[in-house]
């Protein structure tokens, strides 16, 4: 009898500073052309590049 396959969880740990577009386009090399499915992600910054992150990522652009 064989042991089933253990689950993994992928967790993406990113530095930021003021191009949160690094983020992104990892995201999209480990999902898209990897074919890695990310679970979770934690990006460290500083309270500048949190607040650049928040703005580009989070709010809608125009």
């Amino acid at each position: 009898m064989s042991k089933p396959a253990p689950e993994y969880r992928h967790l993406l740990v990113a530095l930021l500073g003021r191009t949160p577009q690094v983020l992104t386009e990892t995201l999209y090399t480990l999902c898209v052309q990897k074919g890695i499915p990310i679970s979770e992600v934690s990006a460290i910054s500083t309270q500048e590049g949190r607040e650049v992150a928040l703005d580009i990522l989070l709010e809608p652009q125009d």
